[in-house]
């Protein structure tokens, strides 16, 4: 987003328009986190992703819920310029930190932030496969972030049986069936259980793989289009106005639909939109 002068703003004002022309949903992935930095870091020393260096980064206590770097958060203010150009209806985002953040970043100037409505959704989190997609406690998040975005709504958190194990709820039954089965209370962790320790006790095993599988990520895949449809048609939001996405990779590619036979463990998956139509 650096401006090169008049080839750079011209280039800006292509790719507004094209946006702005473009489909009513909107996709942004989150800024560089603390995570993305360490990788890169490790990268420089190694590209072997099942080297030690990756497994010890990837499963540092320390980057859990992984926050944005400050070159992450200086991404999401050079993004203002194009956001703040746009007609944005809604944001729906994913409840971990580092999309919270980028949210907050990308759109606190915009001048009709006060209006647009911000929807958090659990289905939006990362794949998770490693410290950095494990959640810290969500109420501690929500009194942070709707101190910065007074209308941001987690209603569809508050649904949940168990809201501050949100993470659990969505994942392979056969992982969210042995965490439940095996949680215990733990005073000095920020959910207040043993929900970190034993993510990490089955995560460990799939490295430098996915933990969740790409069957349960496209299965959330399906139910996050599912919900932005109806949430476009419940709230007769015009096409004239967009709904922004904030969330994370391995999740906003599978909702293009675009992903290979590496994002998966079996075969290359079909196109959610595809599925949607034959459960509909």
């Amino acid at each position: 987003c650096k401006n090169t002068g008049e080839e750079g703003k011209d280039g800006e004002s292509l790719y507004i328009s094209s946006l702005t022309n473009g489909s009513q949903v909107i996709l942004l992935r989150h800024g560089e986190s603390t995570a993305n930095q360490r990788f890169t870091q490790n990268s420089k020393i190694t590209k072997d992703l099942n080297d030690q260096i990756f497994k010890q980064s990837d499963f540092d206590e320390t980057l859990r819920d992984a926050q944005l770097s400050d070159v992450g958060i200086a991404q999401c203010e050079a993004a203002q310029a194009v956001a703040n150009s746009l007609d944005i209806h809604t944001v729906i985002t994913s409840p971990l930190r580092r999309a919270l953040q980028t949210t907050y970043h990308v759109f606190k100037t915009h001048p009709n932030f006060s209006k647009i409505k911000f929807v958090v959704l659990p289905d939006l989190r990362e794949s998770l496969n490693i410290s950095s997609d494990v959640p810290v406690n969500i109420e501690t998040l929500q009194e942070e972030f709707t101190a910065l975005i007074p209308q941001l709504d987690f209603s569809e958190l508050d649904k949940l049986d168990d809201k501050k194990h949100y993470a659990v709820s969505n994942l392979d039954p056969w992982i969210r069936d042995k965490v439940i089965e095996n949680l215990k209370p733990k005073e000095d962790d920020p959910c207040g259980s043993n929900m970190y320790d034993l993510l990490i006790e089955y995560a460990l095993p799939f490295h430098p793989g996915a933990f969740e599988s790409r069957w349960n990520m496209l299965d959330r895949t399906i139910r996050t289009k599912r919900f932005v449809k109806d949430y476009i048609e419940a709230n007769a939001v015009p096409k004239s106005q967009k709904v922004v996405i904030s969330a994370h990779f391995v999740i906003l590619y599978m909702y293009t639909g675009k992903w290979e036979r590496e994002y998966s463990r079996d075969e290359v998956l079909p196109h959610p939109d595809t599925l949607l139509r034959l459960k509909n």
